[in-house]
């Protein structure tokens, strides 16, 4: 195959990747493996390189590396770098994440490292907390660009060895050992961000790609052309049920699943390439199918960051009004990019009089030179909340902070009472400010609540807008909190959950929520279950009702979370009291989110004191400190009885 050879059916499947990441993103319903459009885009891009590589040794017995390289630089990197630029210079106005993370995901971005970057980090694509980067998805360039840099280093050196047969061996055997490999370490157990993000894990759809290109380079028989005209509709098909159906977080593509992708994806390749007249190349030659696959690097590069920031907070649409404004900025973000900038760089029409060396070089420089300084911009004003800023503090409002800070009461007892609070996040921060100083008020507050701590961990969870394993943070809830009883034994356990229980959960085969009464009674029944485990030795227990929370961060569609709708909060909060009169005598209920939200409502700051964080769900400092003395007394008083015979005995 000629080295110029273009087969106009792969810009088809381009543009069929392109949309399903985007209809991912946006949330549209029946695309919930959308972001299998990525391995669409490795396979196809382990099989042009290769192709590229055979073709060019094929016509002048070699391949230069550097030129390789460079066609590399001028094809990529002037939309990355306005992608860069552009997110950098914006977030110095609009902060969708905090200055610091972005500065962080920027440098990863340029040395093409975001895919470890955010495997480092523990960013899980798939059940975000809080505002995703809008630099998130360069992690898919990152794991291209690596493979660019190393795969022909590897053909190069195979080929002068073995030839093309010697390189259909290598990539069918890096297929296979990367498939392998992801087997291993999911049954190891190794988390959704490692697996997702992972070069190793996601190499095998790259060096399938890789395989198929050596293999039809070699000439191919009549019965295999034959074959491609069936197996390309069927590859169809299998593409098209995963970008249904697969979840991301779930096993399938961990223990085989990304293989099949890039099967059925090479599939559809050797379809195109081998049965050009026949009906699914020419469907997917149409022209405007094939305008969309030609700017189908920029549609993914610029989509993300304009989905963050044109959100239903800023423009007051959501479904298909905020699909379509998004749709035309990022369309027309990706055409005069691609037309303007991207394009004539690419084929030297800039610069082309100082040599495809020098304006290589300078693409790669700018990259490098110009990000520390967007690094620097990014330091700008914004920060990453959108609360509104609080009114200036009185000196009233100043007396009360002071307050907060000064030593409690004289202890009430020689005795301390022992609490301990189990909970999910709210209650590990609450406790961050309850502790403060609790012997003053005769209570030691043992904090043993955990984050993404669920009573179903192993369901899964809509929470912000991505369905996902739920929390992981008290995985066998039942047994750990039976031994902490045993060991510690309490004279009062307090208990803060319901952040994951008022999500959308996947419960018996149907997404239900805490207002449906089959999913009700069965949290209640787990709830009575936590009950009399926390008792077991005696102690009291007290449900401590859950604070109304106000993310900022909204569903793909532009729609509001639904944990942000008060009505699931309270339904939550009145199960708890249900809960607690099943086991009167042992069980009561604590109004924590009278204490936090008096006006019946949300409340940020009570009093000029921000009580809750910045990420407008979790409790701050000041805020557990606020509540201590309408909180500690009453852990102070429930078990007592039980710590003065514990004494006495």
């Amino acid at each position: 195959m000629p080295v110029s050879t273009r087969i106009p059916g792969l810009d088809g499947l381009r543009a069929l990747a392109v949309c399903a990441v985007l209809a991912f993103h946006f949330g549209v319903p029946g695309v919930g493996g959308g972001m299998l459009g990525v391995d669409i885009f490795f396979a196809l891009s382990g099989f042009l390189i290769t192709t590229l590589l055979l073709a060019e040794r094929a016509e002048t017995g070699g391949v230069s590396l550097g030129r390789f390289w460079q066609r590399r630089a001028r094809r990529l990197l002037p939309a990355l770098i306005l992608t860069l630029a552009g997110t950098a210079v914006l977030s110095h106005w609009v902060a969708l994440v905090p200055a610091a993370q972005l500065r962080g995901d920027l440098l990863a971005a340029v040395y093409y490292g975001s895919n470890w970057h955010y495997v480092a980090a523990g960013e899980n694509y798939f059940s975000q907390y809080g505002a995703p980067s809008p630099l998130l998805h360069l992690w898919s360039l990152a794991v291209e660009e690596q493979f660019y840099l190393v795969w022909p280093l590897v053909a190069v050196l195979v080929l002068r060895r073995w030839g093309r047969v010697g390189v259909m061996a290598v990539a069918g055997a890096g297929t296979v050992a990367s498939t392998v490999w992801t087997l291993v370490l999911y049954r190891h157990g190794a988390g959704v961000s490692r697996l997702y993000y992972g070069t190793d894990t996601r190499a095998q759809t790259l060096l399938a790609g890789a395989t198929l290109a050596a293999a039809l380079a070699g000439g191919v028989p009549a019965w295999v052309r034959s074959a491609a005209r069936w197996a390309g509709p069927a590859g169809l098909a299998g593409l098209l049920w995963c970008l249904h159906d697969v979840s991301g977080s779930a096993g399938f593509l961990y223990q085989g699943g990304f293989l099949v992708v890039a099967v059925a994806a090479g599939a559809v390749v050797a379809a195109a390439a081998l049965q050009p007249g026949a009906g699914l190349a020419r469907a997917l030659s149409l022209r405007p199918v094939r305008y969309l696959g030609r700017i189908s690097y920029g549609l993914y590069l610029y989509h993300w960051p304009l989905f963050l920031l044109l959100d239903h907070a800023r423009t007051g649409l959501s479904g298909p009004g905020l699909l379509g404004l998004r749709l035309v900025a990022t369309g027309t973000t990706a055409a005069v990019s691609f037309h303007l900038i991207e394009e004539p760089i690419r084929s030297g029409r800039l610069g082309r009089a100082r040599g495809r060396w020098r304006a290589a070089g300078a693409l790669s420089a700018g990259a490098v030179l110009g990000s520390a300084g967007l690094l620097a911009v990014t330091a700008g004003p914004a920060t990453a909340s959108a609360v509104t800023p609080p009114t200036p503090v009185t000196p009233a409002q100043a007396r009360v902070a002071t307050a907060l800070l000064a030593p409690g009461p004289p202890p009430s007892t020689t005795r301390p009472v022992r609490a301990m609070l189990v909970g999910d996040s709210i209650g590990v921060t609450l406790a961050q400010g309850l502790q403060v100083g609790s012997l003053g008020w005769g209570v030691a507050l043992d904090d043993q609540a955990a984050l993404g701590c669920d009573l179903d961990p192993g369901t899964t969870v809509n929470i912000n807008g991505a369905p996902g394993p739920a929390g992981q943070g008290c995985p066998d809830w039942a047994s750990q909190w039976a031994q902490l009883v045993q060991s510690q034994d309490p004279d009062v356990v307090a208990v803060e959950l319901g952040r994951f229980e008022t999500a959308d959960r996947l419960y018996e085969g149907r997404w239900v929520s805490v207002g449906d009464a089959v999913f009700a009674a069965h949290l209640q029944a787990e709830v009575v279950e936590a009950i009399d485990i926390l008792s077991a030795r005696g102690a009291k227990v007290v449900l401590m009702t859950l604070p109304y929370v106000d993310q900022t961060t909204e569903e793909p569609d532009g729609s509001p979370l639904p944990i942000n709708d008060p009505a699931r909060t309270r339904a939550w909060n009145a199960l708890l009291g249900r809960a607690a009169a099943q086991r009167p005598g042992v069980a009561s209920v604590l109004n924590v989110n009278a204490m936090l939200d008096p006006g019946g409502h949300y409340a940020d700051f009570i009093d000029g004191i921000r009580v809750r964080s910045t990420d407008r769900e979790h409790i701050s400092a000041a805020g557990g400190m606020l509540v201590r003395h309408l909180v500690l007394p009453v852990l102070a008083q429930v078990g007592l009885a039980h710590a003065d015979a514990r004494v006495d005995g």
